[in-house]
């Protein structure tokens, strides 16, 4: 028997898989177990331990002196980091200015595995109830650096609104 090493498109695709797979079980147990709120809040605690590292210890001395910059800078940031879940291609920036963005992910490809994997596993979610439940620990997390996030899902495709608070 010969094995071939994989490639990095190959490991990326099998991670990236894994990483959806461990997701959607996790959420599917959370509400089997009616324990949506108690995740919500554990999440909203990491996220928070971990903001100061993904954004920058600077980034609330940043934001009082050069708001709109440090605002650019955040959705840069954001684009760069979108890039290990969707194909820069998919993406598009509506609007822009210096304190909201509006992007949008077309022909979402992490909707389309959400979607393959939670049919395949036979999981009683439904994907939009998952991206909003998902998506509530972010907002929380969004609002102590001073900002309003929202994100939904039409058809195949996500957007999402960040705005910078006055």
């Amino acid at each position: 028997m010969e094995t071939k090493e994989m490639s990095f498109e190959e490991k990326y695709d099998k991670l990236y898989d894994q990483y959806i797979l461990t997701d959607v079980i996790a959420m599917a147990f959370v509400k089997e177990m009616g324990l949506t709120d108690k995740y919500l809040d554990y999440s909203m605690k990491v996220y928070k331990k971990m903001m100061p590292a993904i954004m920058g210890s600077a980034f609330k001395l940043i934001k009082m002196l050069a708001p709109g910059r440090a605002f650019k800078k955040f959705v840069e940031g954001l684009l760069k980091d979108s890039q290990v879940t969707e194909p820069l291609s998919n993406t598009e920036i509506v609007s822009l200015s210096d304190r909201e963005a509006v992007i949008k992910y077309k022909n979402s490809v992490m909707l389309k595995k959400y979607r393959d994997i939670m049919k395949k596993a036979g999981l009683k979610l439904d994907l939009k109830e998952y991206w909003e439940l998902s998506m509530e620990a972010g907002k929380e997390m969004m609002k102590d650096f001073g900002f309003d996030m929202t994100s939904h899902i039409e058809d195949e495709n996500t957007i999402t609104i960040i705005k910078l608070k006055k």
